[in-house]
């Protein structure tokens, strides 16, 4: 059987906002950094996801990656009031890392993991002249989650009726749960509840994502496992042709899943070497090292 650890390096710091408490993670060693990379974790994840990435990239780039309200240690555990405190939040941390960052050299470029490519998109929607280039790691534009139509209106309803009400998260092992899941699952790191209209507003960052999709100009790399049963090949394909960058590159790791070989995941398989994780790495340094 595999063990698993939880990656590790970085530290996390907090900031107040309007909205309550963010925080996040980054690398002190990289504060003299001349590229940045602010990174969104998925669902159901937090700043653990971007350790490797940060761990791997440092000190040449400095990886600044946030706890989405609701998520780790910011805001209301499993709830948030609505996408514009995520957005919000995405402001702010952005706004410090550019004054931290201030040289007339620096680059700023942002990244979105699994959902939180698609927050990322929507950010960028709005922002895209804060940043040089934005990465989506395995976007959800088809994925396994599909919902009929007649419960998506059912979910609709009652998240209207009952915003604050709490309903248990996680996947049934009789649902063939990876091992991985199984260990997250029994820390503390994750949230057993949400509420219907933070599941709300997840559920409605992908279309809003992939809308925004035609409206980004800003070069673009896309990463994505070729065997990823959560978020389909697909999805990447998908992003990459509705992107409206001129500069946009769609990089496949052979073999890797969801989690690109654990490198976005925030756990560490015993099972998965650095040869299967540098291919991930590469990809973003290359890209980086262009742009």
């Amino acid at each position: 059987m595999p063990e698993y650890t939880w990656w590790s390096g970085g530290q996390v710091e907090y900031l107040d906002t309007r909205d309550g408490r963010v925080a996040y993670r980054f690398w002190p060693e990289s504060r003299d950094a001349k590229k940045t990379l602010l990174g969104i974790h998925g669902l159901g994840g937090n700043n653990d996801n971007y350790v490797a990435l940060g761990e791997a990239l440092k000190p040449e780039v400095a990886v600044y990656a946030i706890d989405l309200a609701g998520n780790g240690e910011s805001g209301t555990r499993g709830d948030v009031e609505s996408c514009e405190v995520h957005m919000r939040n995405l402001d702010t941390l952005a706004d410090l890392i550019q004054a931290r960052h201030a040289s007339s050299d620096a680059a700023h470029f942002v990244a979105g993991y699994s959902l939180g490519a698609a927050y990322a998109l929507a950010w960028v929607a709005r922002n895209g002249q804060a940043v040089r280039g934005m990465i989506l790691f395995a976007p959800p534009f088809r994925t396994v989650f599909h919902i009929p139509r007649v419960l998506d209106l059912a979910f609709r309803a009652l998240s209207s009726l009952m915003p604050r009400y709490r309903v248990p998260t996680g996947i049934r092992a009789e649902d063939g749960l990876d091992p991985r899941y199984e260990f997250e699952m029994e820390s503390d790191k994750f949230i057993r509840a949400r509420t219907l209209r933070s599941l709300k507003i997840s559920a409605d960052m992908v279309p809003l994502g992939k809308r925004a999709l035609p409206g980004i100009t800003i070069p673009t790399l896309i990463v994505h496992g070729d065997a990823d049963s959560v978020a389909f090949p697909e999805s990447a394909a998908l992003a990459y042709e509705r992107s409206g960058a001129a500069d946009k590159t769609l990089v496949w790791i052979p073999g890797a899943k969801h989690d690109l070989h654990d490198v976005l995941s925030g756990v560490r398989c015993s099972e998965v070497s650095d040869d299967q994780r540098a291919p991930v790495i590469a990809a973003v340094r290359e890209w980086l090292d262009r742009h």
